[in-house]
């Protein structure tokens, strides 16, 4: 079937950053509401530049349209939305004219879920190790050091400075009517999903019901591996697979579940919880006179507090 030719008129749904804040998670608990359509991918990253830098999986598949990314037999509801869970869409500015180019900016809401920044900082200093991007004996005071201004290599190098979320969000609100976008916080997903879940159900106007009795389980946590060649080994068999099979929806979502199983035994074998990390109190005053200002801004965005409250004095 010929996936330009198709006549969509419902809605989208684009949660456009930020990653390490809970945006698995959040794919999970939206693609159990029956008017949101899941990409087969959670993280379609259709819309990136091809030579966007921050990621090493930003190879897009070679797809003809964005509607090519879900089943087609899930595409006649107005009343639905398609959902693309791309949190490093944020990043990248490109991204909203090829938005633009190729969706109707009226029937596209974009979510932004944020995450204390001084959190996303140590979370992306123990996944760059999780990932092998960091050296395992490397301590946070050396990991700052690394940090870099430029947004041109590997996110794990530029954690520090992408937390700076105002600035980047700013492009999508000059570009997008302002009702179409909502910023909620990965704090809230965490400790309150089911008031999250409400508050995102009244953006998007569909039924809050759905998740009266919904069991609510955090994904996709950080984690230590034990053996890096076998980390190594499962993130290329995953990766070939689902670059193999993305471009066909309906095959893959048929071996999605499977794939989680895989998934959750190679997580039971392979890793282990990450010992808790506590920060000094002179590396945390310096992060936060570093992200201060940027959080005013966020405040001023949406009219309230962060639930951030080290920034609060």
């Amino acid at each position: 079937m010929n996936y330009q030719e198709v006549n969509y008129q419902g809605k989208y749904l684009i949660v456009a950053g930020t990653n390490k804040a809970g945006t698995t998670s959040l794919y999970n608990y939206l693609s159990y509401h029956q008017q949101i359509i899941p990409a087969a991918k959670k993280q379609t990253d259709y819309f990136l530049h091809p030579a966007y830098p921050l990621i090493k999986s930003s190879k897009k598949t070679k797809v003809k349209s964005f509607l090519q990314h879900f089943q087609l037999d899930s595409l006649d509801n107005k009343n639905n939305y398609l959902m693309d869970v791309s949190p490093d869409y944020i990043y990248d500015k490109s991204v909203i004219d090829s938005i633009k180019s190729e969706l109707d900016d009226n029937q596209i809401k974009l979510l932004f879920i944020l995450r204390d920044p001084i959190e996303r900082l140590i979370s992306w200093f123990q996944y760059g190790k999780q990932i092998g991007e960091l050296n395992q004996e490397i301590n946070f005071e050396e990991y700052l050091i690394l940090q870099e201004e430029k947004l041109e290599n590997h996110i794990t190098y530029c954690a520090q400075k992408t937390g700076k979320y105002a600035e980047f969000i700013q492009p999508f609100l000059d570009n997008f009517p302002r009702e179409n976008i909502h910023i909620c916080f990965f704090e809230t997903l965490k400790n309150e999903p089911s008031l999250l879940m409400n508050e995102l159900c009244d953006f998007l106007k569909i039924n809050s019901e759905v998740y009266k009795n919904y069991n609510f389980t955090i994904s996709n946590k950080t984690v230590k591996v034990k053996s890096k060649y076998f980390n190594n080994l499962y993130k290329h068999v995953r990766g070939t697979v689902v670059s193999s099979l993305e471009k066909y929806p309906k095959i893959f979502n048929l071996v999605k579940k499977p794939g989680q199983q895989v998934t959750k035994l190679y997580k039971k074998l392979n890793t282990e919880t990450k010992s808790g990390f506590q920060l000094s109190k002179e590396q945390e005053k310096k992060l936060i006179d570093y992200y201060k200002a940027d959080v005013k801004k966020i405040e001023k965005l949406i009219e309230h507090k962060t639930p951030w409250t080290r920034f609060n004095a």
